[in-house]
């Protein structure tokens, strides 16, 4: 048994002393008692510490890798959100233009049937009418994408 000293006094005791708080010894100590053993809990220490490291680079690994296929994701969507407005803006175009062909207006003096470009949202589309094929052909632009549709008819 240990005697920490007189660090508390209990209080109310049958006896009516006060004696000093006694304290067993504890079970595991932390230093060692030779120095092979010392040297082993050395060793043991460096090898949680290379195991944390193990275990960090490749948590930190796997961090950059979900860092990099998020991007790209994020990349390829944008680009699909570009592909599909061109593809509606080109549909636009060529529904203006049948529609200039339907009303026979020219609302700009371009050619029945051929549209302008045009600014809708935050692309461009244009429609080019070839009364010898009988076709229209739609373009719609969104940053860098470009897309076109082609209809080709037989009379109204």
């Amino acid at each position: 048994m240990r005697n920490l000293g007189e660090i508390t006094k209990a209080k109310n005791l049958p006896s009516g002393s006060a004696s000093p708080l006694i304290l067993p010894e504890p079970i595991v100590s932390l230093r060692p008692r030779n120095a092979a053993e010392g040297d082993l809990l050395h060793k043991r220490r460096g090898s949680i510490l290379i195991a944390c490291l193990i275990i960090l680079t490749t948590l930190t690994v796997y961090g950059g890798v979900l860092v990099s296929v998020v991007y790209e994701r994020s990349l390829n969507i944008s680009l699909e959100v570009d592909r599909l407005q061109a593809i509606y803006l080109a549909e636009a175009a060529v529904a203006k233009s049948l529609h200039e062909l339907k009303t026979l207006r020219d609302a700009n003096g371009d050619g029945l049937g051929t549209i302008p470009k045009t600014p809708l949202g935050k692309g461009v589309y244009y429609a080019v009418h070839d009364p010898g094929t009988l076709s229209i052909t739609g373009v719609g632009e969104s940053n860098a994408v470009q897309r076109r549709v082609q209809i080709k008819y037989e009379g109204f």
